[in-house]
């Protein structure tokens, strides 16, 4: 399969990830949000099932790791930053802008003109500011990547690097939570880089080959994710079925390998 092929399988899973999230504003949200009264009060019908749909932020980090290295292999970091500025920020700024023309033409969201000039350097989170829109947040977790990723690319991505950066960043994180070390926490995001640990593994089994090494990285991040995500649904998404969420974060993790070994259109053309 191509490259052009992967990806567009990739984008087909991007906006599925994002319809499932979209979803989960707009019709399986427990809290104020889009409507008057909670999500989940108008919609009765289908939120048993959307309220797990911000568990396409997990599929979407997975993608993110998987393509990020994909783009940064053969790159120095500054080819890389700009190729992910050029990408991201054109779209993030439209968005921004129109979330301030929201704001001024009918007083609702978070437009204020405080928070446009900070949200447009993507950097509010780190500033202590509110996002002009609640998604940006991911955003936030996704720029942590990207500069690690610039590291690395720093350092040269090569096979070997690879493996380093990844035991690195993965026990570190860890380490991490075990020390309860803010600075740590901050730096390497330990709730979510199994995620994108577990990207970059199966895009190197997808390039070179897979190896009892690389499936161990991903067994080692899926098992991480099970625990993050049993806690998210205890603590941050209260209610929410822990067995379904491990089913859902199975789910995740075995599309992903379908991509990675090739499988995946072959399922599809199998259907």
């Amino acid at each position: 399969m191509t490259r052009r092929e992967r990806l567009s399988e990739l984008d087909l899973l991007r906006f599925a990830a994002a319809l499932a999230v979209v979803l989960y504003h707009f019709t399986g949200f427990g809290g104020a949000g889009a409507w008057p009264v909670p999500s989940q009060e108008v919609f009765p019908e289908i939120a048993p099932v959307t309220r797990f749909g911000y568990l396409g932020v997990d599929l979407f980090f997975v993608i993110s790791g998987f393509v990020i290295l994909m783009s940064a292999w053969g790159r120095g970091p500054g080819e890389f930053g700009i190729s992910r500025l050029v990408r991201l920020m054109p779209a993030y700024w439209v968005s921004v802008l129109l979330g301030a023309a929201v704001y001024a033409l009918f007083r609702t969201g978070h437009g204020v003109p405080g928070l446009i000039v900070p949200n447009l350097t993507m950097l509010q989170g780190g500033l202590g500011l509110r996002n002009v829109d609640a998604v940006y947040w991911t955003l936030w977790v996704e720029l942590h990547f990207y500069v690690l990723a610039a590291v690395l690319a720093g350092i040269g991505i090569t096979y070997r690097s690879c493996l380093v950066f990844m035991a690195a960043w993965m026990l570190g994180g860890v380490f991490a939570d075990e020390a309860d070390s803010k600075i740590l926490q901050v730096m390497l995001v330990p709730t979510w880089s199994c995620y994108f640990i577990a990207g970059m593994a199966l895009y190197m089994i997808h390039r070179f080959g897979p190896t009892l090494l690389l499936w161990g990285y991903v067994a080692a991040s899926y098992l991480i994710a099970l625990r993050w995500g049993a806690w998210r649904a205890e603590n941050v998404f209260r209610g929410a079925d822990e067995t379904v969420v491990s089913a859902v974060i199975t789910g995740i993790f075995a599309v992903m390998i379908l991509v990675a070994t090739g499988r995946l259109s072959g399922c599809a053309g199998g259907a």
